[in-house]
């Protein structure tokens, strides 16, 4: 075969491959997404059928197009491996054998489609992430600014989220409108929690399972999760695309962003798995069955690890059925610390045992992980005494000594980061609810799931300022020097980020009529991820509404990364100008 009809079969391949993955992502969000008749249901039936052999058409012409096709199908395993799962169903399907058929009769449902069309649901779902993927790939390899591919990753999350709730086998009714649709999508996707309407009854188990996945892939950040498949699926990428991953994960060692990245996927999964198990255990007797039970702790467990403060209960964790569980609370408790401490650190402390196990000394943590560590120790500490001092007779009474100071914990475990409460936020007094503030501000660490400041930018920016008041010099903690660069990061993020919320704060007092101290807990806790609310979500105007959807997605992508996607770069000049004292006082 000559080389010119050989590149024309592959352009046809190519087109087909394209049609026909347009025609399955269609389907799938009909079949899924609609009620449809009988009639449309064959019809999408019939084209994910046909999607499935043009999928194995593709793979085996391709291969056998190539100049070296057993060096293709290695570079393919993932493929090649799906191609030989539809084949063996094909031929089992004939002995009326089908593995599908035969785990449908087993779990007892009546219509399951054959095992091929599963498995090119799947591969579709595969294809267009991997696409996806690997164009993000060469966008870290191109001149486009990383901060703008991460920011923009986040941005068509939100908009593809948006638009799976507005399908009508995802709500109740069967409708939202675009505003909830949105505000939920965005809460989900920055790992928020604020909801405009009631996640546990407005929702169907679709549309649950969609914002799952949505505060699932928000978590672990749209840049790490694409990065993570383009690694598996295309075999790497080169080292200054490693080089921009790194600047956007705020990774410590120098290691193959590869490992890296499996690792913080193992972590995650592992976390949330462990989780999710204890909770099932420790609250299976609330739910009226298993599968329900099942579905709520795996929920409630990668909702804790992610920060994101969604419950599939009306009242959160103070429905009547879990609020005094402590099990319950506190494994998310600490779900929400772990997962909030942030994957450099955790990957730290992991290194560190290794290194001391294995050398038989006392190995050195990274003055980060020691940054991160104790001012969270230190969060924890004074959010619970001034919670329990602050409202021991207030949202604390009716509880017995030992409770009161565990929902104390819970609630400055959950204030900086996750947005779960056990007690009533309306009822907090101003001083808690300013406390409730200040350490929403503070939030999560770097690399965690959580908002906010970051606990390493105020504690740098507190250690600043001590330092200036005392004389001025280095900034030294722990026999080691913080440099220039992370001092002058810092004030400029605690800067921009008052900016943020005073703009966040004055729109929504031009739209709503809600006391002024509720809006402004409600947009500290939108900037920083946090999900607590004074009860105020529900009522917002849809200006209001749309407010609190640019804090969460400004407060969760950083206010340093979407400033650098807003204002143009320029090569740094070389020339110095003279300078001059200003005076400040």
């Amino acid at each position: 075969m000559t080389e010119k009809r050989r590149k024309a079969l592959k352009t046809v391949l190519k087109a087909a491959i394209v049609v026909s993955a347009a025609l399955g992502a269609a389907s799938f969000v009909a079949d899924y997404g609609f009620w449809l008749s009988p009639a449309w249901a064959r019809v999408t039936y019939a084209i994910q059928v046909g999607v499935v052999a043009t999928f194995v058409v593709y793979q085996i012409a391709t291969a056998a197009l190539s100049r070296r096709p057993l060096k293709y199908a290695h570079g393919h395993k993932v493929e090649f491996a799906l191609v030989a799962l539809v084949l063996l169903e094909a031929i089992l399907a004939i002995f009326e054998s089908g593995l599908l058929l035969r785990l449908g009769t087993a779990i007892g449902v009546d219509r399951v489609a054959p095992l091929s069309v599963v498995l090119v649901q799947s591969l579709m779902i595969l294809g267009f992430a991997a696409g996806a993927f690997r164009l993000n790939g060469k966008l870290l390899g191109s001149r486009v600014k990383p901060a703008r591919v991460f920011v923009g990753g986040f941005a068509a999350l939100v908009f593809l989220g948006t638009g799976a709730l507005m399908l009508p086998k995802a709500t109740v009714s069967g409708s939202i409108n675009f505003v909830d649709a949105l505000f939920t999508a965005t809460s989900a996707v920055c790992v928020t929690g604020l909801i405009t309407v009631d996640t546990a009854t407005y929702f169907t188990p679709l549309g649950k399972s969609i914002i799952l996945a949505l505060f699932q892939l928000g978590a672990l950040g749209v840049m790490a999760f694409t990065t993570f498949f383009a690694l598996f699926l295309s075999g790497g990428l080169g080292i200054r695309q490693r080089r921009m991953i790194r600047n956007l994960l705020p990774i410590e060692q120098t290691r193959s962003a590869m490992t890296t990245l499996r690792r913080i996927v193992l972590v995650t999964i592992g976390a949330e798995a462990i989780g999710a198990t204890l909770v099932f255990f420790g609250s299976r007797d609330a739910y009226p069955d298993d599968v329900t039970a099942l579905f709520s702790s795996v929920f409630h467990a990668v909702s804790a690890f992610c920060n994101a403060g969604f419950s599939l209960f009306s009242e959160n964790l103070a429905h009547p059925a879990i609020r005094d569980n402590e099990l319950f609370a506190g494994v998310v408790a600490a779900l929400i610390v772990l997962g909030g401490l942030g994957y450099p650190t955790v990957l730290s402390i992991v290194q560190f045992k290794r290194r001391s196990r294995r050398r038989g000394t006392r190995g050195r943590l990274s003055l980060q992980s020691k940054i991160v560590l104790t001012t969270t120790a230190a969060l924890i500490v004074l959010g619970a005494v001034a919670f329990a001092a602050l409202e021991w007779n207030g949202a604390l009474s009716g509880k017995d000594a030992g409770a009161k100071l565990f929902a104390a914990l819970f609630q400055s475990i959950t204030a900086r980061t996750a947005g779960f409460n056990t007690v009533d936020i309306g009822s907090f007094g101003v001083a808690a609810s300013l406390a409730t503030i200040a350490l929403m501000f503070v939030g999560a660490s770097p690399g965690g799931t959580g908002g906010g400041l970051k606990t390493t930018t105020a504690a740098i920016g507190a250690l600043g300022v001590w330092r200036h008041l005392r004389g001025g010099g280095s900034v030294e903690l722990w026999g080691r020097e913080i440099d220039r660069d992370s001092i002058h990061d810092a004030t400029m993020k605690i800067a921009v980020s008052v900016g943020v919320l005073f703009i966040g704060v004055f729109a929504l007092a031009l739209f709503e009529s809600a006391p002024f101290l509720d809006l402004v807990f409600e947009a500290f806790s939108a900037f920083a991820t946090v999900g607590l609310s004074r009860g105020v979500t529900p009522e917002l105007s849809a200006p209001g509404k749309l407010a609190i959807v640019a804090l969460m997605f400004v407060g969760r992508v950083g206010v340093l990364a979407f400033a650098y996607t807003l204002v143009p770069s320029r090569p740094r000049e070389l020339r110095r100008l003279p300078s001059e004292t200003i005076s400040t006082q």
